[in-house]
Formats: C-alpha cells, structure tokens, sequence
C-alpha cells in the first residue's frame, strides 16, 4: 500500500508541471516592443506561467526611422495600456492593437520663401494609411511658384497626396526679384531713387513690373568743377517712373562734366564780357568761352593774367579745366612795332620759322606773304605781342634764292641755298653759360654752296662776316643773361640749325624734383615760363617719368597756339571724350593731322610714346605737315641705329637736320627707347622755342 500511494503522487506531481498554461503576448503589426513585468520585449513572446499567477502586460508606441509611428489602440482583454492578468488553467493570447501613422515632411527651396500649406493640418506631420493630403504652396511677395518634386510633381502649386507610405515633398520657388542696377557716367555721382539720395552705382532688388521713380541729382559737385545731368539711357526725364523688369536692367545717367571762368579786372579800369555768358560762369568741358576786354575811357588791354596770357581781343578760352583769368588794364599808347629777328635761311629743303611780333599793347598787326613759296601757318593777325608761323617750301632750284615779306608793317627777309647744297655745324655745347662769351662754330659744306647765316634773337651777334661759300667758320657772341629766366637763341647757316639755351645768373627752381643741376633744367624751366606744362602735379615736373601720347598732344598744342585755339567737339577718337583732360589737345593735334591715332578708332591716351614716335610728332608739328604727307631728308643715315627701312627714319633724319636731337649716343638714335618727360623738354625747347 505504501509504494502504490508513492507512485500515485508522484504522478500527481507530474501532470501539475505538464499542466503549466503558455500566454502569448503579442502585437499587430508583430515586431513592436512589449514590457512584460517590467522587461521590454520584441513582439510575439510566449511565455509559460503559473495558473493563478499574476503579471503585468504593456505596449510602448513607436517611431520608426524610416517616418512610420505605430500608436497603440487596445489590448485584447480590453485592458488599458498597460495592466495586469491573472493566469488561468489554460493557455491564453494578450495581442496589443497599434495604428500606423506616416509622416509627411515638407520643404521649401530656397528656404525662407514661401510656405506649404497641407489639409487637413496634423500637428507633427503623420496621417493615417490611405489619408488624403491637400499641398498648396504659397510664395512670399517677390518669389512664385515654380514646381514639386519628390512625391508630389508637377507645376501647379496645389497637389492630392495620398498617404500610402512616409512621404516626402519639396516645393520650388522662383525668385521675382530682378537686380537692377542704377549708376552714373562718370561714376560716383548721385542719384535719387524713390526718394532717397544714393552714390552710384547703386544696386536694388525690384520685383517684377512694380515702379518705382529715379532721378539724377543736378547739377552736382562742389568748387570749381560740377556735373550737370545730360540724359538717361532710357530715354526718360531728368526724374521719371520706370517699371522693374524681369531680367537684370541697368539705368545710366549720363553727366557732363562743367568748369567754372572766373574773369577779372587786375588792374587799372575796365570789366570783361564773356560769350555765351553763363549766369553762374560754369562752361561745359571742351567748350569755348570769348572774353571781351570792355576798357573804360582812356584805357586798353595790357594784358591777360592767371591762366592765359598775351593781349588777344577777344581772347578764347578753353574749358579743358577750371579757368581763373584776369585783365590788366593800362593807359591807352601809340602803337609800335617790331620783330623778334629780321633774317633767317632755310635749308634747301624747306623748314617752319616762328617770328616773334612784338606790338604795342591793344596794337592790332598783320602778317602777309606775297612770295608763293612762303605761307603763314598760323599767326595772321593778333593784338600786341604774338608768334608767327612760316612756312617755306622747298627750293627745287639749283641756285640760292632770298624774299622779303612784311610782318606787323615789319620787314623780314629769308634765305635759302639752292638744291643740293649740304651745311653741317659742330661747335660748343648747346647749353651756354650766362655770361657773355665769343664762340666759333665749325661750318662743312659741299663745294660752291653758298650760305647765309643769321642769329637771333639780339642777344646773339655775328661781329663777322655773315655770308660765305663752301666749308669754313663762323664766330658768334653772347651777351650776359640778366633775364631771371633761361633763355634760347639760335644760329643758322645755310638753313642748318644751331639752337642755343643760356642760362641765367640766378637760376629759379621751377619744380621741386628738377633742382638746377639737372641736366635738363634749363630746357624744363622754359616750359614752365611759357605755359606749355604746369608739371605732373602739386610742385612736381616727374622727369624720369614716360611720356604719354595724351601729354605729348598738350605739350605740342601748346607750344603751337598756347591755349588760344579752336577744336571740334565731335570726338575724333572714341576712347577720348569730351570729358577727357586733353580731349581739347588731342582733338587739335588729329584736326591738323599731325596724329591719326594708334589704330583707325582709338587714339590710346595713356600710352608711353617711343623716341620714334615723338621725333614724327615732333617734325610733322614743327613743318606742318600731316601724317600723309612727304618731305625732303638727308637720304644717308645720320645714326647707325636707324636704318633707311625704319618706319621713323625720315622723322629721326628730320629731327638731326634741324638740330633738334644730337642722338642718344654720338652714333645712335635709340629710336624704340621710351621718350621721358625730361627729354621731352628739350625736343620742344630746340624745336619750337628757339627763334
């Protein structure tokens, strides 16, 4: 009986163990996270519990990566969220219900622009499966619409999206807003624009076809220089509404640039008129402004101060820059009149001589040519004190020929050896010391040719003969310079120039960078006396400096006509407008057609001009010729350097027979070396300063 009640329990004690319930706790969809007793679990999990037992069940909501949101809905037991159950005798199922929710992300491009708008609204971006999404997108003022991409597609900014998984969508914008710039010509004026004042050029962002209204300030500037406005590249008023474009505009407003003549009265009585007159006495750049001396009775014009000089009536003045001009007004005198020199000769192949008038002042003169080979080239008439241009063609005749003309009712006889007669000089430096001093020169000529020689002004003398046939010598005397400036003179024999500068007892540093030690001090120093260059700027003469087409045009200009001349204001050249500084030179210097500029449209102001160049300018200034026409030369080569075939020999050959340039070595021209601010000074001395 004891073994059978043993069995009978142990069996008892096996089918309770075999009898243990198994729970299945799980989720739909599977796979979410469950937290059983306190532990988390992956969904399904079974477990095997104790009947009666009791235990807790709970279901977490989850948020995927990849956009999906899983919230949970219910239990199977109806139990809340998270609950507890008691176990049963029998296996059991706990299934947590969940929704899924996808999420809708949304962007804009660019950013900042515009908006989505998506109906109906969820709070942070997940709609259920199978949801319908109404996408407008809404543009911020300047930008529109442009097109979707991602899930949605398409140009129109309304789309239906249907949420059948996470979507993503991406709205376009285009930018309405179009960059339009407002400037000035010249740069840096001021302009209004809807009101408000700016310096140009100045750069807004206007939304297509809105207006808006801009002006050009006018006129502008303060001093002796001002801007006054011309036109606008639209052709609109001086202030107008334009409409903003779709594409990039740009507006200009074009100024001119004006300067301001001041006239007045230095000394004794009178006033001066000018004409056209400008009420504020601000003249456009490149124009030309005529003053009338208006001497009260008993008075005349003495002569012109501050930016001009001479006794010219009427007197023109340029606008190339502010202008400050003043009369002197002296007792009215008898009139007299005389010549700088009375005789010179001209080589066999012609040659430009300047007469110095020298007239009473308010005198009126002529000056006429009745000899066909001699024509005046400028200098006609004047008032007082003024410079005649001849020019003397070249003598085709064997033999030498002379001719008397009349200049200011004063007679001046010229010389000239026949064809073929050659005169070279060699003698001292050509710079003389102030004092007085007797010198030779050294005259070689071709057998039988016969030469007349002759100096000027009176301070050179010839105690000699002054006439004479084939090679010999020539004694000339200088007197003592008192003058408080250099001077220049020249001797000429048989038309073969020997120009001269004697300095000064106390010479006058006209520059600060060109002390008197300078080995072209005394050629700068007569620039600077005559007006043909107030320097590179400040006190400064910048020798060393290169020469510039643009100052090289000034610098002839002025030793031709000072600044009384006349000039078109059609630009002949179109990279040098009228607003240009040497606009007027560079006019002037094409009109007489000593210049046809670096190519058939331009004329390259800033570029540095050759010693080459500068001997074409040079010579074609000095005879009058253009750049078309031909003229006699010494056919053998005077310098090695410069060869029959280079395009500047005529010119260097030219410059060598007038005694303009004794070379950059005893043998050689240096024809491509840049022509420096200094040298320049002494072409223009020797070429058109000596008398």
């Amino acid at each position: 009986m004891h073994v059978k009640f043993s069995f009978l329990i142990l069996l008892s004690g096996l089918l309770s163990a075999q009898a243990q319930p198994q729970v299945t706790i799980a989720t739909n969809p599977p796979g979410i996270q469950i937290i059983v007793d306190g532990t988390s679990y992956t969904s399904p999990r079974v477990f095997s519990w104790e009947a009666n037992s009791t235990h807790t069940i709970g279901a977490v909501s989850s948020l995927t990566a990849s956009g999906v949101r899983q919230t949970f809905q219910s239990w199977s037991d109806g139990g809340p969220q998270t609950h507890a159950i008691t176990i049963g005798s029998g296996n059991a199922a706990y299934t947590a219900t969940f929704a899924l929710f996808y999420l809708l992300t949304a962007s804009t491009s660019p950013a900042g622009v515009g908006s989505i708008i998506a109906t109906p609204d969820s709070p942070d971006g997940f709609y259920p499966p199978g949801s319908v999404v109404q996408l407008q997108a809404s543009a911020q003022p300047g930008y529109t619409f442009s097109s979707w991409s991602g899930d949605a597609f398409g140009a129109s900014p309304n789309f239906s999206l249907t949420m059948s998984a996470p979507r993503s969508v991406a709205a376009a914008f285009t930018s309405l807003l179009s960059p339009v710039t407002i400037q000035t010509s010249p740069p840096g004026l001021t302009i209004a624009v809807d009101g408000f004042n700016y310096i140009a050029p100045k750069t807004f962002q206007w939304v297509s076809e809105t207006s808006h209204t801009i002006a050009a300030v006018t006129p502008q500037g303060a001093g002796t220089t001002r801007y006054a406005f011309t036109a606008w590249s639209d052709g609109g008023a001086v202030s107008h509404t334009v409409v903003a474009p779709s594409t990039a505009t740009t507006y200009t407003a074009a100024f001119r640039t004006q300067y301001k003549l001041t006239a007045s009265v230095s000394a004794g009585a009178g006033s001066v008129s000018a004409s056209p007159d400008a009420a504020d006495g601000f003249y456009d750049a490149g124009s030309v402004a005529q003053l009338t001396p208006q001497p009260a009775a008993g008075f005349q014009l003495a002569a012109w101060g501050g930016d001009v000089s001479g006794n010219a009536s009427p007197l023109a003045v340029y606008m190339t820059a502010a202008r400050n001009v003043s009369a002197a007004f002296g007792p009215a005198s008898p009139c007299t009149y005389a010549l700088g020199n009375s005789t010179t000769s001209v080589s066999p192949s012609g040659d430009i001589r300047a007469v110095n008038v020298i007239a009473g002042t308010g005198c009126a003169w002529q000056a006429a040519s009745n000899i066909f080979w001699i024509s005046a080239v400028s200098g006609v008439s004047g008032v007082g004190n003024g410079i005649v241009r001849l020019r003397i063609e070249p003598n085709p005749n064997g033999t030498s020929r002379a001719a008397t003309i009349t200049l200011a009712s004063v007679p001046y006889t010229i010389n000239q050896p026949g064809a073929g007669c050659q005169v070279s000089l060699t003698g001292p430096n050509q710079t003389l010391p102030a004092a007085a001093a007797v010198n030779q020169l050294n005259i070689t000529a071709n057998s039988g040719c016969q030469w007349t020689a002759s100096v000027a002004p009176t301070w050179v003398t010839l105690p000699g003969l002054s006439v004479g046939s084939g090679s010999g010598s020539l004694v000339f005397s200088v007197g003592t310079n008192q003058d408080t400036s250099p001077r220049t003179g020249s001797v000429v024999v048989g038309g073969q120039w020997f120009p001269l500068i004697q300095k000064n007892l106390a010479p006058v540093e006209q520059f600060t960078d060109v002390p008197a030690s300078y080995p072209f001090f005394d050629a700068i120093s007569l620039l600077r006396v005559n007006k043909i260059t107030p320097g590179c700027g400040g006190t400064q003469y910048c020798p060393d400096a290169p020469m510039t087409r643009a100052e090289m045009a000034a610098f002839l200009v002025r030793a031709l006509y000072g600044e009384n001349f006349s000039f078109a204001s059609q630009p002949n050249f179109t990279d040098v407008g009228p607003g240009h500084p040497y606009f007027a030179y560079i006019q002037k210097l094409s009109e007489i057609g000593v210049t046809n500029g670096c190519t058939a449209t331009t004329y390259c102001p800033d570029a540095a001009v050759t010693r080459g160049q500068m001997a074409a300018f040079v010579v074609r200034a000095r005879l009058g010729i253009t750049f078309a026409d031909t003229f006699p030369y010494p056919s053998a080569a005077l310098f090695d350097d410069v060869p029959v075939s280079n395009v500047f020999f005529p010119y260097v050959q030219k410059m060598k027979e007038l005694g303009i340039t004794s070379g950059c070595t005893a043998t050689q021209y240096c024809a491509n070396d840049t022509n420096t601010r200094g040298q320049m000074a002494v072409f223009l001395t020797r070429g058109f300063l000596t008398p």
